[in-house]
């Protein structure tokens, strides 16, 4: 019985994505998953995806206790603290120093223009996001709450431009693809 629940949990990623694409091919099916389904669903995939891990990689872990602490301080402790003490030092108002303090480990931001709107998106970009998402072929769950933002590629790039930035489409990783 463990290695069956094994093997459906490993299989995770493809009862997703077999889902995924039931509902492109029959949305119908699928009409009964709105409102309160959609929160929990969400919260079942979020916590499915660490569904996988086991004692063992707990155990990896607790082996490498320096590299392990050195990270945590560095995350909870240092990190932080140069945020407090750059926010402090050009007296930046609460929320821009909250935003500082909170998101200094992130490389990448994106605005979820499509929740917001494209001026909303656009406005992102000057509070330090660098990515405004993509352009949605079939948006299914934005639209469900009644929110219907729609936008062009020509319309992105000059969105982009506008505020004096160089659009560029990138991978998953944020590498320019050519």
């Amino acid at each position: 019985m463990n290695r069956l629940l094994s093997i459906l949990t490993n299989l995770f990623p493809v009862w997703v994505l077999a889902g995924g694409a039931l509902a492109l091919i029959h949305p119908a099916w699928f009409k009964w998953f709105s409102g309160d389904f959609i929160t929990w669903g969400l919260a079942v995939i979020m916590l499915g995806m660490g569904i996988t891990l086991s004692v063992d990689d707990f155990k990896a872990v607790l082996k490498m206790p320096r590299a392990v602490g050195i990270g945590f301080v560095a995350h909870y402790a240092i990190m932080p603290f140069l945020g407090w003490s750059i926010a402090h030092l050009l007296r930046l108002e609460t929320p821009f120093a909250v935003g500082l303090i909170y998101l200094d480990n992130f490389t990448n931001v994106q605005s979820l223009w499509v929740t917001q709107g494209q001026e909303i998106g656009q406005v992102a970009l000057k509070f330090g996001a660098n990515d405004l998402g993509s352009i949605m072929i079939e948006e299914n769950v934005v639209s469900q709450a009644g929110t219907t933002f729609r936008i062009t590629v020509a319309d992105m790039h000059r969105l982009i431009q506008d505020f004096g930035y160089e659009p560029y489409q990138r991978d998953n990783w944020y590498r320019p693809v050519k």
